[in-house]
């Protein structure tokens, strides 16, 4: 089997709900998994053989990239004519300073 890249969720352990999509013979599956510790184990029914698991197919679960994926993604949004940052008001020290001079360098109007 490939490797995914994945491995143990690092402490704190966070609750997240993680969508899964099994593609079978007969069409796709559709499932939620609950993860709450360092590693969650689940199973999935399929009425038909199963082809492909995608972990979060819509890609809705914030994570940190894997380094495959870094390119692409900072050339989407070197490529956008439309957008959008958020940042909380007081979101202060380091990590908005580092958001603050990310969005600069973008050349995203605050």
């Amino acid at each position: 089997m490939e490797d995914s890249g994945l491995s143990d969720q690092e402490k704190p352990h966070y609750d997240l709900r993680v969508p899964l999509r099994l593609e079978t013979e007969d069409g796709s599956v559709e499932s939620l998994v609950e993860l709450k510790d360092a590693k969650t184990s689940f199973g999935l029914e399929s009425p038909s053989m199963p082809r492909k698991l995608t972990v979060d197919p819509e890609v809705d679960v914030f994570r940190r990239l894997h380094p495959d994926e870094i390119p692409p993604d900072v050339n989407t949004i070197k490529g956008s004519k439309a957008l959008t940052a958020v940042m909380a008001e007081g979101f202060t020290g380091v990590f908005g300073d580092g958001a603050k001079m990310f969005l600069e360098a973008w050349a995203v109007k605050m």
